[in-house]
């Protein structure tokens, strides 16, 4: 029986090539017996959203499956299959996701617990999804830093596909420092796109969505915030207020 080709999109920018080889040894590395492998690059695009479109645009034609993933994620053994399960019984897998330098879970619904499996989750982060759901619903992307996992999670929704935990489905973040607001602020950049998903969302819901949006010369506004040191980081709390789709 042949194995099933999975298509991994990996944005990533200059600057950050040793999170990238990790990433990129730890899918190959677990590939074996499990999955083939098309593992699709876009390098140095302006968001994370149009780093998916632009290697969407490029995957194997024969991949069954789509998995939209980080440079700074590096994946656990075994982490493809419960994916695959979980989508035969019309689940969006949320996957466990652990800190790399503390251990602490970066779960959904919301971070600091560890949920159990079927916890409706309310997104998937780093989406995985057949190749005809992504054909049929979930095309074009939206093309903002973030908000892209709850843009996928939304647009999964009326093919009937609930987002819930998967513990297998399992990564750790190492969460890369250079550049994470993409010429913005963290914290800015997440207020910004929270804006901007919702603004998608309407133009959905009045059939106006037709390509990637935005446009990439408008991706990022204003100047180029982004310092040298640490990113501050969310509670679990507002992390959920901040990342969780609430309506338009």
């Amino acid at each position: 029986m042949s194995l099933p080709l999975i298509s991994v999109l990996v944005p990533t920018i200059d600057g950050r090539e040793e999170h990238f080889e990790r990433c990129r040894a730890a899918y190959e590395g677990n590939a074996a017996g499990e999955y083939e492998l098309d593992l699709v690059v876009a390098r140095n695009e302006p968001t994370c959203g149009w780093g998916w479109q632009s290697a969407a645009e490029r995957m194997h034609p024969s991949s069954g499956y789509v998995h939209f993933t980080c440079d700074d994620i590096e994946p656990l053994a075994g982490w493809a299959a419960p994916a695959m399960g979980a989508l035969d019984r019309r689940w969006l897998p949320a996957p466990r996701i652990l800190n790399a330098q503390t251990g602490a879970p970066e779960m959904f619904p919301g971070w600091g617990v560890e949920w159990p499996d079927g916890t409706l989750a309310g997104m998937s982060c780093l989406p995985f999804i057949t190749r005809e759901l992504w054909d049929k619903h979930v095309s074009p992307m939206l093309c903002s830093h973030y908000f892209t996992d709850n843009w996928i999670t939304v647009r999964a929704e009326p093919a009937g596909y609930t987002a819930r935990v998967v513990r297998a489905y399992a990564f750790r973040h190492h969460w890369a420092e250079h550049k994470r607001g993409a010429g913005m602020g963290y914290l800015e950049r997440l207020r910004h796109d929270q804006g901007v998903f919702e603004e998608a969302v309407r133009m959905v819901q009045a059939g106006k969505w037709r390509e990637p949006w935005p446009p990439r010369e408008v991706t990022t506004p204003g100047t180029d915030q982004d310092g040298g040191g640490p990113v501050p980081r969310l509670d679990g709390d507002n992390i959920i207020k901040s990342w969780r789709y609430r309506g338009p």
